[in-house]
């Protein structure tokens, strides 16, 4: 065998080597790029993650990174999104008070409105209190506490027979009872659902007397 044709033998061994090698080497494993998710869902996963998280821990120690791990969405959005942190803050209060407020809108006449020690009210109060102690602006929030007092005012009126400006000073000292208990009720001997009870009971009774002799 000529020199050049030992040479092409050994040419196409080598290739029908790198060939099989080629065949059965098992192939890198791409990373899976996550798929591009719309600003709304972006939004909602951002705001469920931080729901969860401050729930979990002190309101301080809940950072952008921990948010953004959770809700699986980069960290940048939440800038571009609610602005900063607290705006995200802001917004996980304000759809808790619309849900409380459509909740309102669907209890009998006879239950509780808004049941201050429930956990839902004392996470949404609490955080409110918390940000307007940290410098935050929590104005953005005003119209979903004025949509909650308005309903509750139409409450008093139709259900408790109270006159227009009676129902909104009731609406106003309400208000003030059920923040000040779902934030620090515990500090009162206001945080079982015992003296709640009975706190209600007596506060209805004032109402009845108000509706029959309304102030002058």
């Amino acid at each position: 065998m000529s020199i050049s044709a030992v040479q092409h033998v050994r040419y196409l061994d080598s290739l029908y080597m790198a060939v099989q090698h080629a065949s059965t080497k098992k192939a890198k494993k791409r990373p899976v790029r996550r798929s591009p998710i719309s600003r709304t869902e972006g939004e909602q996963r951002f705001i469920a993650a931080a729901t969860e998280l401050l729930r979990e821990s002190p309101f301080s120690s809940v950072g952008v990174r921990d948010i953004a791990t959770r809700a699986d969405v980069n960290q940048g959005f939440i800038h571009s999104w609610f602005g900063s942190q607290n705006g995200l803050y802001l917004r996980v209060v304000k759809e808790l008070f619309a849900s409380m407020h459509a909740s309102l809108e669907q209890q009998p006449p006879d239950s509780v409105a808004i049941n201050p020690l429930d956990p839902n009210v004392q996470f949404a109060v609490r955080l409110l209190f918390w940000l307007d102690l940290e410098g935050v602006d929590v104005n953005e929030v005003r119209p979903e506490l004025n949509a909650l007092m308005h309903a509750f005012t139409q409450r008093m009126i139709t259900h408790v027979g109270l006159d227009d400006s009676t129902a909104a000073a009731i609406t106003m000292q309400g208000s003030a009872i059920g923040l000040g208990t779902a934030a620090f009720g515990h500090l009162i001997g206001a945080d079982d659902n015992t003296s709640f009870t009975h706190a209600i009971l007596v506060w209805r009774r004032q109402l009845e007397l108000l509706a029959k002799n309304p102030p002058k």
